[in-house]
């Protein structure tokens, strides 16, 4: 009920911010009200993931995404719909292939998209979009205003690690020194992760999962996004034209 009254509340947000935002030119005015598309999405996604001790390429998160996407994607169509009995369906309804397919007026001709969210998960303290964390740690160089030239290293992780690291092994120290092992031999990270009695396959990183995998996730949300995928498939250094061709394929 928590989450369907947060999805009510953001998806009745963005239809507002349709009306209040200034356009640049009166053609973009004119699409933007009359289609009256909306793009609500996710971040935190692999941080769920690891709070729930799932792996990201599992057939179980596969499972959970298609029924969160799906509750996402019904709940927004319900607030569009009372939204369209409030103040109208939006223009191009009777012409749309949402009326076309027998859907009832709503507001929006668009609800779900799925951004990339790089700078305000930043900010929000979360992973972005529906990608897997790149890394499990990193160090972050910080420039201090007025000392030009000098920077302070810190030690940098997803939040969703380090108390899952915590929970596990307890003493701040100790997760410390896991980070700091993992940031200096990146690629012997599962077993240091196992020589400390943790799960590796909870701690997937966007380098550690196959193609595939990748593609696989991002089906399953676009099975309930009315709009837009945003998705980073990635690979190794040495990957090959063939590689590339299959993952489009």
């Amino acid at each position: 009920n928590t989450y369907k009254t947060i999805i009510h509340s953001t998806t009745r947000f963005l239809d507002n911010v349709i009306e209040v935002n200034r356009y640049p030119l009166p053609q973009i005015d004119n699409m933007s009200k009359t289609t009256r598309r909306i793009g609500l999405g996710v971040m935190g996604f692999a941080d769920a993931l690891v709070r729930l001790n799932v792996p990201y390429d599992s057939d179980e998160a596969l499972e959970l995404t298609d029924r969160l996407a799906g509750f996402i994607k019904d709940t927004a169509w319900d607030e569009s719909r009372l939204l369209a009995e409030e103040r109208g369906p939006f223009p191009e309804y009777e012409r749309s292939a949402l009326k076309e397919r027998g859907m009832a007026p709503v507001r929006n001709s668009s609800v779900i998209t799925i951004a990339p969210t790089g700078t305000i998960s930043r900010i929000a303290g979360c992973s972005s979009g529906i990608e897997p964390h790149f890394a499990l740690a990193w160090w972050s160089n910080v420039l201090w205003k007025g000392h030009e030239g000098t920077s302070s290293r810190l030690l940098d992780a997803p939040t969703s690690i380090t108390e899952t690291l915590h929970k596990e092994l307890g003493d701040d120290a100790r997760v410390r020194n896991v980070l700091q092992q993992i940031i200096e031999t990146p690629d012997g990270a599962e077993s240091i992760l196992k020589e400390h009695g943790l799960d590796p396959d909870i701690f997937r990183t966007s380098m550690t999962i196959s193609p595939e995998a990748h593609v696989r996730m991002q089906a399953v949300w676009q099975n309930h996004v009315t709009n837009s995928v945003s998705k980073t498939i990635n690979l190794p250094n040495n990957a090959t034209i063939e590689d590339v061709h299959n993952a489009y394929m």
